[in-house]
């Protein structure tokens, strides 16, 4: 009688394992069957015994950590909005392929990931024009949880004299590109053609 071994199981180092998203990814770590989960502070070494790195820092501090981790052998996710214009955009459910071949992905926002996949079965089935507008309204915690003034109770619950709009509602105009390249990777699965392009938007 053959004996199974126990399915391997793979080291994942966590930047900013203290923050809003680095608790949530350690906490989806801890039940993963087969991925483990270090904490990590700045400017340790503990990535180079890891088989993958994940950064949940603040928006400008995980690119310029990103940009010096690029160069390992290891795979680099980066959550932040640092890296999304430079590395792979990470949007699994329109670019599983292009991952799966990447050595740094950059995660899409919480809007851009709402309203790319809401819009992208609609645009590529031609039944509205790419050109859209998405109005998206957060509450203060997709701040961050490190106190500002533009999360405070002044600022969120009464429009801000500085801006002359509330700090809790955000509009955004959704690109062309954007819109055009979901659409042209719809088209390109239901062809079953050859691995599509990333869409240029973030």
């Amino acid at each position: 009688m053959s004996v199974l071994a126990p399915p391997a199981v793979a080291t994942a180092a966590v930047f900013g394992s203290t923050g809003l998203a680095g608790r949530e990814l350690m906490r989806l770590l801890a039940s993963h069957p087969r991925m483990r989960a270090v904490a990590c502070a700045a400017g340790t070494r503990a990535p180079a015994k890891c088989d993958l790195v994940l950064l949940a820092l603040p928006h400008g501090v995980s690119g310029e950590v990103g940009r010096d981790l690029a160069g390992a052998r290891r795979p680099v996710i980066d959550l932040s909005a640092d890296l999304r214009g430079e590395w792979q955009y990470g949007l699994p459910e329109l670019h599983r392929e292009a991952i799966a071949g990447a050595r740094q992905v950059a995660n899409p926002g919480c809007y851009a990931t709402a309203a790319i996949l809401a819009l992208a079965p609609i645009v590529a089935a031609g039944l509205v024009e790419p050109d859209l507008v998405v109005d998206g309204k957060s509450g203060v915690s997709g701040a961050g949880k490190t106190p500002t003034e533009r999360n405070s109770f002044w600022a969120a619950a009464e429009a801000s004299p500085r801006t002359g709009r509330s700090a809790t509602t955000t509009s955004s105009r959704s690109r062309l590109s954007s819109a055009k390249s979901a659409a042209a990777l719809c088209r390109s699965r239901s062809r079953r053609t050859s691995r599509p392009s990333r869409a240029a938007c973030w």
